[in-house]
């Protein structure tokens, strides 16, 4: 009895370590991530010089994450990895606290570029690792703290810009960089422990559909959400000292969203909330570029804040479903790094060129088409997207053995 109440007080230690740093891992992004287009911007890049650069931030996220990601899996170095991302972040904000030079700012972007989604899709994949080691179901509740601290993050970021400008802002994201470094040891030194002698088991077909299906929608929420503060700066009229205070309030209206999900993905098939939450952000991006004024766009985010997590969540969820755990990792590395990084290769240009030379809502309506079509790709290949069974894992097992 007593052993059994102290494995309940250590799995809530663990519970309320994997909350901090949910929180102090995405509070570093809300600090400062919701101040770089405009920052650019300020110091005289135009939008699609931006868009050129994020393609070019594309093809090397492209080249480093796959190698990266391999060098951890044969040394078993995911957390030391996941501290490299965050050495990365927190040297582009170190970059942008201390000079305007162009080439420098670039660099700063393309560190920005590499580190910020493989470091965020690390984390959840290590934090679902450390949630499955412990037997809880708490993703949604754990990822609820992520929010949290951007919202959190974005209100204090708005006096410290009125105090110090960019420069005080960025200083505080190199702050927060380290702290989260810090707080990572409650994660798993690896994802799994993996046999590099013999080949990974081949991924199902399910695998492809969704990976063609993030392409789409990873296309379209990215390159939205690349330009939309810009949009709502230039054409709405939200000052720069006001961003933090809207950015706070657009992560802030998630928060129960992502606590309710959990229950909600124990009952409802999670890729079905995949759907409705994708087929959501091609709704909002479609009416966005319409919204007539700023009143209308916080009542837009509101349904946003509902939409976003049934997106953002599941899909770590059905990446990990219809994976062999020997490459689960790899393949949320794919779906959640590398199909956005080859659909901002191939159109990032593209996108800042539209946004810059067509009205608004052209720029707004294709990224809602871009995530309508992914929307489709998973309804058309539902089927393939369901769970991997035991039994597949032991006959892909068995294969690797015999090859």
């Amino acid at each position: 009895m007593k052993q059994a109440v102290l494995r309940h007080q250590d799995t809530n230690t663990v519970v309320q370590q994997l909350n901090l740093l949910q929180f102090i891992s995405v509070a570093v992004m809300g600090m400062t991530t919701p101040f770089f287009s405009v920052y650019l911007v300020d110091v005289g890049m135009s939008p699609t010089m931006i868009g050129a650069l994020l393609s070019v931030g594309a093809f090397l996220e492209l080249i480093l994450t796959p190698t990266l990601n391999t060098i951890a899996d044969r040394f078993n170095v995911h957390r030391r990895l996941l501290i490299a991302y965050m050495v990365m972040f927190g040297a582009a904000n170190l970059i942008y606290a201390n000079t305007d030079i162009m080439w420098i700012v670039a660099i700063g972007v393309l560190l920005v570029e590499v580190s910020i989604r493989p470091s965020g899709t690390l984390a959840m994949q290590l934090t679902m690792t450390r949630i499955a080691e412990i037997r809880q179901d708490v993703v949604g509740r754990i990822r609820s703290f992520a929010p949290l601290g951007y919202s959190l993050a974005s209100l204090t970021a708005m006096p410290l810009f009125s105090l110090g400008g960019y420069k005080l802002v960025f200083w505080a994201g190199v702050l927060l960089s380290a702290i989260t470094i810090q707080v990572t040891n409650v994660l798993p030194a690896n994802t799994a422990t993996k046999n590099m002698t013999s080949k990974p088991p081949k991924r199902r077909r399910g695998f492809y559909i969704l990976a063609l299906s993030q392409f789409f929608i990873t296309l379209g929420i990215r390159a939205g959400f690349t330009f939309w503060l810009v949009y709502v700066s230039r054409d709405l009229g939200l000052s720069t000292a006001k961003i933090g205070l809207f950015m706070a309030f657009v992560a802030g209206v998630e928060i129960p969203f992502f606590m309710l999900l959990d229950p909600i993905m124990k009952r409802y098939n999670p890729r079905i909330i995949y759907i409705i939450g994708s087929l959501g952000m091609a709704a909002f991006f479609a009416v966005v570029g319409f919204v007539p004024n700023f009143q209308w766009l916080i009542a837009l985010n509101i349904v946003r804040g509902m939409i976003w997590p049934m997106y953002n969540l599941p899909i770590f969820v059905v990446t990990a479903q219809i994976s062999h755990p020997r490459n689960v990792a790899t393949n949320q590395a794919i779906m959640n790094v590398t199909m956005p990084s080859v659909a901002m290769l191939l159109f990032g240009s593209a996108a800042g060129w539209l946004f810059d030379h067509q009205a608004a809502w052209v720029f707004f309506m294709a990224c809602a088409t871009a995530c309508f079509i992914g929307a489709m790709v998973a309804i058309v290949g539902y089927r393939y997207l369901a769970p991997i069974t035991l039994e597949e894992q032991r006959a892909a097992e068995l294969a690797v053995a015999q090859a």
